[in-house]
Order: structure tokens, then sequence, then C-alpha cells
């Protein structure tokens, strides 16, 4: 299972999906989402990442696909797996 913090989560339209990092420009990816638990403020991410991708944290309205970043400790976490 992969969980993200519910916190890293957008929604347009219905759709959820989170921005990634990818050789230095923001991606725009759709999740599906599973199982979640608001106690621990995190959400199970079914479809749409990669153990290892980057997801920025960072709660900015302004970002945009395609964008270029610099990305420092505290802007972009690496997805993670408890899966072993």
């Amino acid at each position: 299972m992969t969980a993200i913090p519910l916190t890293f989560v957008r929604s347009q339209a219905g759709l959820p999906f989170v921005f990634t990092i990818d050789s230095g420009k923001i991606i725009r990816r759709q999740v599906v989402l599973g199982l979640h638990s608001e106690e621990q403020n995190l959400v199970e991410v079914r479809e749409g990442l990669v153990v290892g991708e980057r997801v920025l944290t960072a709660r900015i309205d302004t970002l945009k696909p395609g964008s270029p970043v610099v990305v420092t400790a505290d802007a972009a976490d690496t997805v993670a797996s408890d899966k072993r």
C-alpha cells in the first residue's frame, strides 16, 4: 500500500490529483484513492503514483503543470510503500 498525507491531494471537478516533480518540472498526476484515515491524516493511493516519485507538498495555488521548480527539503516528499 502507498499512502500519502491528505493535504498532498488536490481536486478539480471531483477528480483527485497530486503534483509530482520530474526533471525539474511540475507534473499533474491523476490518482485513484482508497482508504483514508483522518486521524492519521493519510490516504491510500491505489493508482497514479509509483514508489520513489517525488510529490509536491507545498500548497501554492498558482502552480501549473510544466512550470520549472527547484526542490527543497520542505517542498517535496518521496513516495514510500510499506510493502515488504
